[in-house]
């Protein structure tokens, strides 16, 4: 069964921030695969947030492989770590969605198991 990895990114309004939203998108097409998930790229009107998500048949993998090679570079786990909020898409839809995380850090997030 697929499921979805939905990556909100906000306060994309920059110039400098379209440069590392490809960065990312890079990254996921690395780690995700065309074997193993497709992406899509949805940016909202005002341009202040866009939404990536990673159709995955092992969203597991994918999801901790993601977040290895983003912990790679000190630059991107900061940007992202102020600017995202990442939810799996559970077994019975968006009723029972797992929160991976968000950008505020008070903000109790969900582990993968």
């Amino acid at each position: 069964m697929s499921r979805l990895i939905d990556i909100q990114i906000q306060g994309i309004g920059a110039p400098s921030a379209l440069s590392r939203i490809d960065t990312l998108l890079h990254v996921i097409h690395a780690v995700a695969g065309s074997a193993r998930g497709s992406v899509a790229v949805r940016v909202n009107a005002a341009r202040d947030y866009c939404n990536l998500s990673i159709d995955a048949t092992r969203p597991g993998i994918i999801w901790r492989e993601l977040l290895a090679a983003i912990n790679q570079n000190a630059a991107m786990r900061s940007w992202l770590s102020h600017r995202w909020i990442v939810v799996l898409q559970g077994r019975l839809g968006w009723n029972d969605y797992l929160l991976l995380a968000h950008f505020n850090p008070t903000v109790r997030v969900d582990s993968l198991r």
